[in-house]
């Protein structure tokens, strides 16, 4: 049964007025065939280290600390100085330098409306990782980031492309933040097939569907 925890990850999906977000193929063939050249250059870079994606249940002290060294690993993101702070479902902020604000992402347990964590393993080490939040058919991204010495690696595309193979028939559609007319980000989700759809509406009706 939901409860008050289902309504807020349901609710934050409204956040976005003018959201990219990507509607996921059945299967991942069709969807490698739809993204760029570049796109599939990055996953195969990531494939030649043998990158892999795991879903992660708990923040051990391990994970956290590479959440760290992912956090401090660049000085400048997207052309502004890099912060340690950060905000959860509109909360916060919290310095994720001294812990990381949800240690156990097990306690949500709706199939409906959960929060999940996913990692990219380099051997042992999470070189990336990304936060979502889970409602019905929609996954919208809360926190993502990448470690600043291995970017060159494909390690961000990979990522995202593995968790859409991991997700499909589960979830259809994935959100990541608002329309951008320019910037390193707005190439980034051209590579990966995220587009604005200009239906904000739509993700709204699918996240809240069942409340």
């Amino acid at each position: 049964m939901c409860d008050e925890r289902c309504s807020l990850l349901a609710n934050y999906v409204g956040c976005y007025g003018d959201p990219f977000y990507l509607e996921i193929p059945d299967s991942f063939e069709t969807y490698y065939k739809l993204i760029t050249t570049e796109g599939r250059g990055n996953y195969k870079k990531a494939q030649k280290v043998k990158c892999r994606v795991e879903r992660i249940y708990k923040i051990t002290s391990q994970i956290y600390e590479n959440i760290r060294d992912i956090w401090t690993s660049k000085s400048i993101r997207q052309g502004r100085p890099a912060g340690h702070f950060y905000g959860v479902l509109g909360n916060g902020p919290h310095d994720v330098l001294k812990s990381w604000p949800i240690e156990d992402y097990s306690i949500y347990t709706c199939p409906k409306h959960y929060f999940v964590f996913y990692g990219c393993f380099i051997e042992d080490k999470m070189v990336a990782y990304m936060e979502a939040i889970c409602t019905n058919e929609l996954m919208t991204v809360h926190s993502t980031m990448g470690n600043g010495k291995y970017l060159i690696n494909g390690v961000m595309k990979f990522l995202f492309m593995e968790i859409f193979r991991l997700n499909m028939g589960k979830i259809k559609y994935f959100q990541y933040t608002n329309y951008q007319k320019e910037g390193d980000r707005l190439y980034f989700m051209r590579d990966l097939g995220i587009t604005s759809h200009n239906n904000p509406q739509l993700l709204v009706s699918v996240a809240k569907g069942g409340l």
